[in-house]
């Protein structure tokens, strides 16, 4: 090779280090592209097993709860402009499906005790109003939870006083929950709790009468599928979890054609949540003292 070429060689290297040193400055010093702007997500709600942990400090259950109530809900469909020419410009059309009616908790005396109506803890003070009662500060270091107490007095007078907690799914028709396998929930009993019957229940509609959500089926009803609690104290927060089958009846439905132990079809006609502590008919005193968090389907 002549000098020429050489020169000329030496020439394209030299360019190409030179542009290679003027693209790596360029990187170096220039500015960076601007950073994307995301908007901020909503809230993550609970999950959809959640029937309620009484942090937001009502007396609602969660709105996250699979199928238990709904927000009003615009559904969008697209039609033609023209209902006589299916090939004309589509135009939105837009329908609001109203909400479904949110389950909520209510404390209450039940039957013949409208004399010892119980105590809703609210903190500082004591009311019968359901309003209040949540309490701050429940199981698991959590932000609230439910508690009734009170005195109880039974007269043995076929009246069956007790301190009733009831968790209704949805304003209006029974819940489906066969999505699920069971139930579970942390209960805490205080020594104060002298009750001898302590029952912790779901009512169906096979075991409430008409004007309580049942479907008409029994004519002695309230013989829910459920599970006892033993005496004495728990000792604080205690987690009690149970299979839908493995609650029972007590046994005094009538007709009593529907099996003991709750079958998995009936998953599909829940009605309430029901906690009664009580002296069931014995004549005597008692005083109620229970609480009740963190509730969920698994």
């Amino acid at each position: 090779m002549n000098k020429q070429g050489v020169w000329m060689g030496r020439a394209v290297v030299l360019g190409l280090l030179l542009m290679s040193a003027l693209w790596i400055n360029q990187g170096c010093t220039a500015k960076a592209p601007a950073a994307p702007v995301f908007a901020i997500p909503p809230p993550v709600g609970l999950a959809n097993n959640i029937i309620d942990n009484f942090e937001d400090g009502n007396t609602s259950m969660s709105v996250d709860l699979k199928g238990a109530a709904s927000l009003p809900q615009t559904v969008i469909s697209y039609v033609p402009s023209d209902p006589q020419d299916p090939n004309s410009p589509l135009v939105a059309q837009g329908v609001v499906n109203p909400p479904v009616p949110l389950g909520s908790w209510v404390g209450s005396s039940w039957a013949g005790n409208a004399v010892n109506t119980p105590y809703i803890f609210t903190g500082a003070s004591t009311s019968p109003a359901p309003s209040n009662l949540i309490l701050s500060s429940g199981a698991l270091g959590t932000k609230g939870y439910c508690r009734l107490f009170g005195p109880i007095h039974d007269a043995a007078d076929g009246t069956y006083p007790a301190f009733q907690l009831e968790g209704k799914f949805k304003g209006t028709a029974p819940y489906d929950a066969s999505s699920f396998t069971g139930i579970q929930f942390y209960l805490n009993i205080p020594t104060a709790d002298t009750c001898p019957t302590r029952r912790f229940s779901i009512a169906t509609i096979w075991t409430l009468p008409a004007a309580e959500g049942g479907n008409g089926y029994c004519t002695s009803c309230y013989d829910h599928y459920g599970a006892n609690f033993a005496a004495g104290s728990t000792g604080g927060w205690v987690l009690r979890s149970y299979t839908f089958t493995t609650l029972s009846r007590g046994g005094f439905l009538v007709p009593a054609g529907i099996p003991n132990n709750m079958p998995l079809t009936m998953r599909t006609d829940f009605v309430k949540l029901v906690f009664q502590f009580g002296r069931n008919g014995t004549s005597g005193n008692s005083v109620v003292d229970y609480a009740v968090d963190e509730f969920s389907f698994f």
